[in-house]
């Protein structure tokens, strides 16, 4: 039986994005940073998480992927480009750079086309759309947020008056809200740049569902303002799934054609709803 991923079965970051190598979350023990250092609040936290976010409007993700599912495991490359509000472009090679699969959206479509089945199934542009493609439950704009360091925002609630938490294992700032299900959803925060560092969903239960953690943090020009994952890891418990992504290049506010976000059914295709 072959492993199958999120991206062709139905992948982040699929990813993700990702998007996101037990340990991979953070610092383990971590001390508390001072408290002149620390967030006066979760809605000042969120603030400056999405001042940074307005500073960050494209990326090209090269990487490589090792995924488990069912007892089983499978290696590819992965290319991903991240545009805001809500284009992406997702591809999957295999170990000798062969397509396999695409992802795409865009402001009218969600789009993905199995290169080798020649299958090609496209729907609108939302949560539920993605969904069938992707293990989290998130809409496009929100995805590429979320991949760029932002917040998720299209349903979601956070705590705004809550004092954040420390959280040493991980070593990072935790803020507490809800998803658009209702389900509860924890965020985590690096210190001092502000970016999001994880999430992770919870079901009715309180059991985890599924989550996004990154890691190797690496500096860029501006020190830790300008800081990237180098590393995501994905695991969504219902999927069985356990997806790590190492991160070969990273590439900041690149200029991407609306065209890398669109594809029309190839010659011959009979394209299919998703």
């Amino acid at each position: 039986m072959m492993l199958t991923l999120p991206l062709m079965h139905a992948p982040l970051l699929g990813v993700l994005l990702s998007l996101l190598i037990a340990g991979m979350a953070g610092c383990g023990g971590a001390p508390t940073p001072p408290a002149s250092e620390r967030p006066a609040s979760a809605a000042w936290l969120l603030d400056a998480a999405e001042a940074r976010l307005a500073t960050r409007h494209s990326a090209r993700i090269v990487g490589r992927v090792e995924a488990y599912q069912g007892g089983e495991r499978v290696r590819l490359r992965q290319v991903l480009l991240v545009q805001r509000p809500g284009s992406l472009r997702l591809e999957t090679l295999s170990p000798f750079d062969v397509p396999l699969q695409v992802v795409m959206t865009n402001p009218r479509a969600v789009i993905h086309y199995d290169v080798q089945r020649e299958a090609y199934r496209s729907g609108p542009p939302t949560a539920s759309s993605l969904a069938t493609l992707l293990p989290v439950r998130l809409s496009p704009p929100d995805l590429v947020r979320t991949l760029l360091g932002g917040v998720p925002s299209e349903g979601f609630r956070w705590d705004h008056a809550a004092t954040p938490t420390w959280d040493r294992r991980r070593g990072a700032w935790r803020v507490e809200g809800r998803g658009p299900g209702g389900e509860g959803v924890s965020l985590w925060f690096r210190h001092a740049s502000w970016a999001l560092a994880g999430v992770e969903a919870r079901d009715e239960a309180g059991a985890f569902a599924w989550g996004v953690d990154t890691a190797l943090w690496q500096q860029g020009p501006g020190g830790e303002a300008d800081a990237y994952p180098r590393a995501y890891r994905l695991r969504v418990r219902g999927e069985g799934l356990d997806l790590s992504l190492e991160i070969e290049r990273y590439d900041r506010e690149v200029e991407l054609m609306e065209e890398l976000f669109e594809l029309e059914p190839p010659f011959g295709v009979t394209p299919h709803p998703l």
